[in-house]
């Protein structure tokens, strides 16, 4: 019995887009052959271009990954730095930043207008504490408000200013706070159960303050956490 046409031409559509035996990993480039990983669900590629949590398709993730050598190489000989890293994974980026700032590949300037789009767009950054803490320090203070660059368009120099962060307990050292106790409280109760939600508290002197973030409506403020004095806790119904 012939196949239908209409059911033929949609194998066939389907076969252009994900190549044939798509879950074939073993057409998978090198590259990214390498960078495979047992998941839950499966294998999962974990490449600084290809970043696939569920593998789907050898074709689509080849295609990907030349895409993206020939994007990253045309904004590396324009410097285009910013480019660069957002053609890296979100994982990479960071990792991509602190890279080109200690192979002197980018001013301190440039730096400086890097960091706060890598902190605004990354996700959990906790594990990277150190890391992000030489980074600050080498920019010194930075804002996502261009017309707002200097510390003392937020806040009063030489006055602490009460500063609090929502987590579990064990996460209560970080760099992210608010000022704001309400929204300390939505992030206690954003990932935590009732028996871990609590808020931290404590008073935070200007010069200490190495950013400040309030395009999210989150009022953020990023400090060393050392430097955070009177601190108190409360847990959040």
């Amino acid at each position: 019995m012939a196949v239908p046409q209409r059911e033929e031409d949609a194998s066939t559509d389907l076969e252009e887009l994900l190549g044939k035996d798509p879950l074939n990993v073993g057409k998978l480039h090198p590259e990214l052959k390498a960078c495979l990983v047992d998941g839950p669900f499966g294998p999962s590629i974990q490449h600084p271009f290809v970043h696939q949590v569920f593998f789907s398709s050898w074709k689509r993730a080849n295609e990907m990954l030349e895409h993206k050598n020939t994007q990253v190489a045309k904004a590396i000989a324009e410097k285009r730095w910013g480019q660069v890293l957002w053609l890296y994974e979100r994982p990479w980026r960071l990792d991509m930043l602190n890279e080109m700032w200690m192979n002197k590949t980018i001013t301190r300037h440039e730096l400086r207008t890097l960091l706060p789009r890598i902190w605004i767009d990354a996700e959990l950054l906790g594990k990277r504490k150190a890391l992000l803490l030489r980074l600050f320090k080498a920019t010194g203070f930075v804002s996502d408000d261009a017309e707002k660059p200097n510390v003392q368009d937020y806040l009063v120099p030489g006055e602490a200013v009460t500063i609090y962060r929502g987590s579990a307990p064990a996460h209560a050292n970080g760099l992210s706070w608010t000022r704001s106790p309400q929204i300390a409280a939505w992030f206690a109760r954003r990932l935590n159960d009732e028996k871990t939600c609590i808020v931290t508290a404590g008073e935070v002197l200007p010069e200490h303050v190495l950013g400040v973030f309030t395009g999210r409506g989150e009022d953020e403020v990023v400090v060393n956490p050392r430097h955070i004095k009177n601190r108190r806790q409360h847990r959040v119904p």
